[in-house]
């Protein structure tokens, strides 16, 4: 790096810091997900670090969640549900954000076609196999979680928008990630 290209590094880097949020965006962090499938655990790590711990289902014998890395790419606040192709779901109805009998709870995170980690009211199954390949989280993790996304992704939101969002339960809101935070699942 040249003396040149060093100073102006330094003078951007202490010209952001001057504006309102510069700070962060001079010191640029990372958020990384960790899920692992054995002990029905997601760790939300920043910057290499654990900072939080959610208990989650993951898939069932005959529906396992993929391992692998992906990228959380898109964050859908207030999801319907569309019954996915497959036996399980033949004689499945499409439902509408918050209706009863839609698996998404109030948040989903993309991570690989028709895979998502969601919410789900139904904390008495996390921890264990329950899903048919996502990862379900708590409605209230899920959101924490979302938020996360949204912020480290490049697609940070206000509290006025994110207040919105959950006193209008029946309106979708879909966020594209242009920065999609990295997913790994672990055996």
């Amino acid at each position: 790096m040249t003396g040149q290209s060093w100073a102006c590094g330094l003078l951007i880097a202490v010209a952001l810091a001057g504006q309102p949020g510069g700070r962060e965006r001079a010191a640029v962090r990372k958020l990384a997900v960790r899920v692992d499938l054995s002990r029905g655990e997601l760790q939300v790590r920043i910057d290499g670090r654990i900072t939080a711990r959610y208990p989650v289902s993951v898939g069932k014998a005959d529906y396992r969640t993929p391992v692998g890395s992906y990228r959380l790419s898109k964050v859908i606040w207030n999801p319907s549900w569309v019954p996915p192709d497959g036996k399980w779901a033949e004689n499945a109805e499409p439902k509408g954000p918050r209706e009863p009998g839609n698996p998404m709870g109030r948040v989903k995170i993309f991570f690989a076609p028709e895979l998502y980690i969601h919410g789900t009211p139904a904390t008495e199954r996390l921890g264990e196999p329950a899903s048919h390949g996502c990862i379900r989280l708590s409605n209230r993790d899920a959101m924490r979680l979302a938020r996360l996304v949204m912020d480290y992704g490049g697609a940070r939101k206000g509290p006025a928008w994110l207040a919105r969002v959950q006193r209008d339960e029946k309106q979708t809101y879909e966020v594209n990630i242009p920065n999609p935070p990295l997913l790994e699942i672990t055996q």
